[in-house]
């Protein structure tokens, strides 16, 4: 950003310019150069009831969030639940005088460790948002709002209201070893939200969703680079890290990381205070954009819940000497045809993903792999069931 100070001080600034390498001009010098209307924006900002619940002992992603906009930027900041969303909060709000500009939907709750123990994303599809919900969402943009979304759960709140066509979302596996680390971006002209920032900046990655399609603004490189330790980061190359677009006569964006994270990624920031102050576009630039039927809402919202929302894989790994008899007994014992192999660092490791929910029983050829190990003598590294 910039900042204008009196002559006065011209000689104060330019000693501390100086040691910083900033660059200090008069504003003779930029009269006449571009200038953009900003907007000072009041936001509704998404909480979940898991990441509430275990806020005591784990940070909220809409806790960071709420710093930077609240604290960091000095915005009007309301927290809504998805049961307020699905109420017509955002449509009523406006009719009273009383409305929002923008809407930001972090991520819900989740834990990252290290490599490749299975992780766990708890977010509801859409944050829980019902088919009327997202509706009135789509409607809200439409209509001249901002959407910004991050993490699993404000990816699926984009996608299933249809504010972000031909968007898709993977979470490998396994063969990503990310726990936390700034990586090598680069920002596209074209949008509002990378005005002044294009060129080649730095997004912190916590082992966070594969975005592709879209319309990128953001993206990794081909020849992806990391500021700290990594593994398998090859399957980022030429992934979007930022996508956004017009959606009738509003915006809407979706980041595959926390541009907020514990309040230290400066870069990012600066994209979500692009975002989120700039003007709605004119009745001119509006783009056409389908609004989702309510069916087509419904089977997504249904499909987004068995796609491994709130479930665990399971996993077994054993030495690699033993490696043999892991196949042989998986292959008897009737598993799903899905599975994951990894063969690395002298062991052997096969993943089932989304076996079950957090509570209930494994399936039943999981009792029988453990068994058919037991059987065999094989005392397996890791068993998570």
């Amino acid at each position: 950003g910039s900042a204008v100070v009196p002559a006065s001080a011209r000689g104060r600034v330019l000693r501390q310019a100086w040691r910083r390498g900033v660059e200090v001009r008069s504003v003779r010098e930029v009269a006449g150069t571009a200038s953009y209307a900003v907007r000072r924006p009041r936001v509704a900002l998404v909480r979940d009831l898991v990441s509430d619940t275990l806020e005591p002992v784990f940070a909220r992603n809409s806790g960071y969030a709420e710093w930077l906009l609240s604290d960091r930027f000095g915005l009007d900041v309301t927290s809504l639940y998805a049961t307020e969303i699905d109420a017509a909060t955002l449509l009523l709000a406006g009719v009273t005088g009383e409305g929002y500009d923008a809407v930001v939907v972090p991520d819900g709750f989740s834990t990252v460790l290290p490599a490749d123990y299975p992780n766990l994303n708890l977010s509801l599809p859409a944050a829980g948002m019902t088919p009327a919900g997202l509706l009135q969402l789509h409607a809200f943009v439409r209509g001249g709002g901002t959407f910004l979304g991050w993490g699993q759960q404000g990816i699926t709140t984009a996608t299933l209201a249809g504010l972000a066509p031909g968007l898709e979302m993977s979470v490998p596996l396994t063969g990503l070893d990310i726990s936390g680390t700034p990586f090598a971006v680069d920002v596209a002209k074209g949008d509002p939200a990378t005005r002044g920032l294009e060129g080649r900046t730095a997004a912190f990655n916590f082992r966070d969703p594969v975005l592709t399609g879209g319309t990128p603004l953001v993206t990794y490189p081909e020849k992806v680079r990391s500021y700290g330790y990594a593994g398998g980061i090859e399957l980022l190359a030429g992934t979007v890290a930022v996508s956004g677009q017009p959606i009738g006569t509003g915006r809407a964006y979706v980041c595959s990381f926390d541009p907020a994270f514990r309040g230290w990624p400066d870069a990012t920031q600066a994209l979500v205070g692009s975002m989120l102050m700039t003007p709605p576009v004119g009745p001119d630039e509006a783009t056409d954009v389908p609004l989702p039927s309510l069916g087509s809402l419904a089977s997504g919202l249904l499909a987004a819940s068995r796609a491994g929302r709130g479930t665990r894989p399971t996993v077994f790994r054993v030495a690699d000497a033993d490696g043999a008899t892991l196949r042989a007994v998986v292959a008897a014992a009737g598993a799903p045809e899905d599975l994951v192999w990894d063969d690395a660092d002298g062991q052997l490791a096969v993943y089932a993903p989304a076996t079950r929910g957090l509570a209930g029983h494994p399936p039943a050829w999981v009792r029988r792999v453990r068994e058919g190990l037991d059987a065999a003598g094989v005392r397996p590294l890791t068993v998570i069931a």
